[in-house]
């Protein structure tokens, strides 16, 4: 390489970096504080007390009604609750914005005055919707249900998480938790018992003493996670009268079919 190429080259490499400070400089600053899963007891089992932004979060539901919607959307809740848009991408009718309403009430919070409801009508559309909402500056969080999906497209999925600064939370079943992942963290969700709430789990963001209505007791494992060894888990409890995630057969024909 002659002398003239590298001046060149030089240049160009120095034009590159200020056109990148410049973009920098017109975003608005990034909330580089972690986002709370929305209950204290799962917070306890993270290193920093909770999910790092620009990450994948997964659920991992034990079968149908297992809460692990409820638990990812609390924390989608949580993390868009100083501000950014919240994103559900619900392809599988899974989303029951009726009882979501009710369920921000008791969690206090105005995330849901920023709710974008998108119901792709396949795969293509879904894998699409949930990179362009990851890589929104402009979205605190997106909960999905993905349905479909290779390695590639939950690399890319993490990718455009990282590049937006946007937590991404998805609900997926138990049986992939011997594939490869690459989420930020893992979560094991299955139900332990039904009863009324006792003092044990008042701690909880989204749990209420005052709530009368019956409460169910999750177990919340984690499987994995950067910075911390998996295997530890703990308890929360949700109310089954806020319970805004339900599943597909029974709120399929009631639920309103918003598009975005």
């Amino acid at each position: 390489m002659t002398m003239r190429q590298l001046a060149m080259r030089e240049t160009s490499l120095r034009r590159l970096a200020e056109a990148i400070e410049e973009i920098e400089g017109q975003r608005r600053p990034r909330d580089e504080r972690p986002a709370s899963s929305g209950f204290a007891a799962i917070d306890r089992l993270l290193p920093e007390g909770g999910f790092q932004r620009g990450a994948i979060v997964e659920y991992l539901a034990a079968g149908s009604g297992s809460g692990a919607g409820s638990l990812a959307l609390a924390a989608a809740v949580s993390a868009a609750a100083t501000g950014g848009v919240l994103v559900v991408v619900d392809r599988e009718r899974m989303f029951y914005p009726p009882a979501a309403e009710a369920y921000g009430a008791e969690a206090d919070s105005a995330a849901f005055a920023r709710l974008v409801v998108v119901r792709p009508e396949n795969e293509h559309d879904e894998r699409w919707a949930l990179d362009q909402a990851l890589r929104s500056p402009v979205v605190a969080a997106a909960l999905a249900w993905p349905s479909s999906g290779e390695g590639k497209d939950f690399r890319r999925w993490q990718l455009a998480a990282e590049a937006g600064g946007a937590l991404g939370f998805f609900v997926r079943p138990d049986a992939v938790r011997g594939d490869p992942s690459w989420a930020e963290a893992r979560l094991g969700v299955a139900p332990v018992s039904r009863g009324r709430m006792t003092n044990e789990f008042s701690a909880g963001t989204f749990a209420s003493e005052r709530t009368a209505g019956p409460r169910r007791v999750l177990r919340v494992e984690l499987l994995k996670c950067r910075g911390r060894a998996g295997g530890q888990a703990a308890e929360v409890t949700i109310g089954d009268e806020t319970h805004p995630v339900s599943v597909a057969a029974r709120v399929g024909a009631s639920a309103p079919r918003l598009r975005a």
